[in-house]
């Protein structure tokens, strides 16, 4: 069990809050405090880019130790870009800002380009939020579009024809900022996050969305969520140090009433965890935060009925004490070669790491 640094990437001048891998896998988006995105990857044959442009979201993953910088997104916005998400056909990148403002950018074709270069033209901005927007989701048909804001608002938009957006609801229920919004893989459910210590589900409901549930087992601000191996769980990450496992009380489908199953407390002084990530392909969580480490845990594989006896155990398989050398700020899974993780830093760095378990 081991998490080996795989690569260091540089470019960024401020703090990097955010990382997002493109759902072929193949390609790494970055942003920050220095108000830009970058995109990274291995540089493809000729041939692959061509097939990247006509099939962007199922292309095979190229295995190239050789990162690079393929494009640098800047002048969308004024201010911190908080986070930014790939679309689900992986030609769309969003992002959020602390200006308040969401923003499309779109991948040209190739053309007459060099092999492995990207070129992104503005497609959209998206403006309602009061204050500084902190994340954004897209749903798994990449026909909604989910934003949050300072101002204790999440926002649901519909994505019509030629990167039109419009707004279909705004959601009100967190008392205080919202830290994260994520949609539900599977299934049109929204997830939110915040600064009241809680985490809602919203559903949509006679035309409208709707909370249909409020988590509560956190005693402070939760920062991020992610939807588990299984459809009928999650994985929190708070202030308070810990991580919560949570599992829909009913079973896949229905997600009004929730327990907890599972709670992963902070060695020592309990830092506040940033980030966490399930993947679900592997099932390892990964979670980052104020103590600068990175830890990865895995559902204990001698109790294999846990889950289905609401008691699964959860151990840690690897953990880097000093994975940054400041605050680890998101932590990502690949969604095709599930050993690779990504993290974004204080320390202006993004890292991307292989990790390996026990016998492997």
């Amino acid at each position: 069990m081991s998490l080996k640094q795989l690569a260091v990437l540089t470019g960024h001048t401020d703090r990097v809050w955010h990382v997002a891998w493109s759902p072929c896998g193949k390609y790494l988006a970055s942003c920050g405090g220095d108000r830009a995105i970058r995109v990274w990857g291995a540089p493809p044959s000729q041939q692959q880019q061509q097939q990247d442009d006509n099939d962007a979201a199922n292309a095979p993953p190229t295995v190239d130790a050789e990162w690079r910088l393929l494009a640098t997104l800047e002048d969308g916005q004024t201010r911190t870009v908080r986070c930014c998400e790939w679309s689900p056909c992986g030609k769309l990148l969003a992002a959020v800002s602390f200006d308040a403002t969401c923003v499309i950018w779109e991948l040209q074709p190739s053309g007459g380009r060099a092999a492995g270069e990207m070129e992104w033209e503005l497609a959209a901005s998206v403006e309602g939020h009061e204050h500084e927007a902190k994340c954004v989701a897209w749903n798994r048909g990449g026909t909604l579009l989910a934003t949050c804001s300072r101002d204790k608002s999440v926002w649901i938009w519909e994505c019509l024809q030629d990167n039109d957006f419009e707004c279909l609801s705004v959601l009100h229920g967190h008392e205080q900022d919202v830290k994260f919004v994520k949609f539900h893989p599977r299934e049109d459910v929204l997830f939110s996050a915040g600064y009241d210590d809680t985490l809602k589900v919203w559903q949509e409901e006679d035309d409208d969305w709707a909370c249909v549930a409020t988590l509560k087992g956190h005693t402070s601000t939760v920062w991020g969520l992610s939807i588990g191996s299984r459809d009928d769980g999650l994985v929190s990450c708070s202030d308070d140090g810990s991580l919560i496992i949570w599992k829909a009380a009913n079973g896949e489908g229905n997600y009004e009433k929730w327990r907890i199953v599972s709670k992963l407390e902070g060695q020592g002084n309990k830092a506040t965890v940033y980030s966490v990530d399930w993947s679900r392909e592997s099932g390892a969580i990964a979670a980052g935060g104020a103590d600068d480490s990175i830890r990865v845990f895995c559902e204990d594989v001698e109790q294999p009925q846990g889950w289905a006896l609401d008691s699964p155990t959860f151990v840690c398989e690897a953990r880097v004490e000093k994975a940054h050398e400041a605050d680890v700020n998101c932590v990502r899974w690949n969604p095709v070669r599930p050993w690779l993780l990504a993290s974004a830093g204080d320390d202006q760095v993004v890292r991307v790491w292989e990790f390996r378990r026990r016998g492997e």
